[in-house]
């Protein structure tokens, strides 16, 4: 179950945060050596001011849309810079998130229709795309046929936000370390 959003943050917003992002600080990625994944600390006051007004804004709208209660949920966010040579095949997500959102925040010259996410039937049918412009992105509800990927390798860095929604029972039940877990917000 997707969703897509023509405005999940502003044009402001998301040059803030994108002018404020270090492509040198980066964690490498586990499934793709052409993306670099930066851990955004919502205890900055920029990032918290910016993501308290999305959770206003946007709270009960997933709520109503997905069917889910984040009354419980925690927020994870990282900027992910995909750089030329990315790509990744249609793919569901961990279950250990309630919903994910990606927030795209391309610069003004990488505003291409390939880098948009597609979604996709169980039998790799592309049912919709999200388009890549500043602010919009989509949100998602993990299932074992909530099939999304990017299959065109990218030329240039594609810029964007992913928000993780989970809950402590969650993370426990896969695993996780809740005291390594430092950058999760309330939601």
């Amino acid at each position: 179950m997707y969703k897509t959003y023509d405005n999940l943050l502003s044009d402001i917003d998301v040059k803030l945060i994108r002018d404020n992002i270090s492509d040198g600080e980066y964690a490498p990625c586990h499934d793709n050596a052409n993306r670099h994944i930066i851990p955004i600390s919502l205890q900055q006051p920029t990032y918290k001011n910016i993501f308290e007004k999305f959770a206003d804004n946007y709270k009960s709208i997933f709520e109503t849309d997905f069917n889910v209660n984040l009354s419980k949920a925690l927020l994870s966010v990282t900027y992910n810079i995909d750089k030329p040579g990315y790509y990744i095949d249609p793919h569901t997500d961990n279950n250990t998130s309630i919903i994910l959102s990606q927030i795209y925040c391309p610069r003004d010259d990488t505003r291409s229709d390939l880098y948009g996410t597609r979604f996709y039937t169980h039998t790799g049918e592309v049912i919709d795309k999200a388009s890549y412009i500043p602010g919009s992105g989509y949100v998602i509800k993990p299932t074992r046929l909530s099939y999304h990927g990017i299959p065109d390798i990218i030329t240039e860095d594609r810029h964007s936000i992913l928000l993780d929604f989970v809950t402590v029972e969650q993370l426990e039940c896969e695993g996780y370390n809740i005291n390594d877990t430092i950058l999760l917000w309330k939601f």
